[in-house]
């Protein structure tokens, strides 16, 4: 059914598509036909169109994004001139049969999937009322296993499930809940001497980086005072200079 829904709605694309492109060309190529389609009545059914390729594209992209590996049916056994398969009701109502010995479980939908090897798996969404969710789930799993195995002879790729809801009256001992307490105590109190300690390494690290700055900023000054000395021993040799040649010419 999905697939010809996507199959009629690329066929609509295409031919709305078709005809939009037929209009553009025939408004580019033919100008004296543009004043014939500027009717109301035309305007109209453009619009129309318009809306039809909008929502038609909306339903191929919802369809292209949806589960596609779900499947309604799956292949109990085949030979050469026949095929069995059973529908999503048939394996929902012996899954139905199978969940139901089981105490505090209660299935409420079953799903299919095919992966990419082919190979069928099944998912059950499931309500549980135990205080011991684990157990069940492994009660019911090899229930379903089993009466899959034996009624249809169908082996699953693997059986998951969701917990769709979950009623215990389970109510913790005190003594381990203190036990716990303690735990989680010890637990937020190792990680806040752990902070504590980064971030005390991090100050050493910024304050050690901070001295190397300031030494090297020192180093440059005296560098730059170094050269100015130099500058004006050097200015001052170049005075005397002149004023002994001065002397001199005199």
């Amino acid at each position: 059914m999905k697939k010809t829904i996507e199959k009629i709605v690329t066929i609509a694309l295409m031919l709305i598509s078709l005809l939009f492109v037929i209009t553009t060309l025939v408004v580019q190529f033919r100008p004296e036909y543009a004043a014939d389609m500027s009717g109301s009545y035309v305007q109209v059914l453009l619009v129309v169109f318009a809306a039809m390729f909008a929502v038609l594209t909306a339903i191929n992209i919802a369809g292209a994004f949806a589960d596609s590996e779900k499947i309604n049916n799956v292949l109990l056994f085949k030979s050469r001139e026949s095929a069995t398969k059973a529908t999503i009701t048939v394996v929902n109502k012996t899954a139905k049969q199978a969940v139901k010995q089981i105490e505090g479980a209660t299935l409420k939908k079953v799903y299919l999937f095919v992966d990419e090897n082919n190979d069928v798996k099944m998912r059950i969404d499931l309500k549980i009322a135990s205080a011991t969710v684990e157990d069940v789930i492994i009660k019911v799993r090899a229930a379903v296993a089993t009466t899959f195995e034996e009624v249809l002879g169908l082996n699953f790729a693997s059986i998951d499930f969701k917990l769709v809801k979950v009623k215990n009256e389970y109510k913790p001992d005190g003594a381990k809940m203190d036990e716990k307490v303690a735990a989680f105590k010890k637990e937020l109190e190792a990680e806040k001497k752990k902070a504590e300690a980064e971030k005390a390494v991090a100050a050493k690290e910024a304050a050690e980086e901070a001295v190397v700055a300031a030494e090297e900023v020192v180093a440059t000054e005296e560098k730059v005072e170094e050269v100015v000395e130099e500058a004006k021993e050097a200015t001052e040799a170049v005075e005397k200079d002149e004023a002994a040649q001065e002397a001199q010419e005199e």
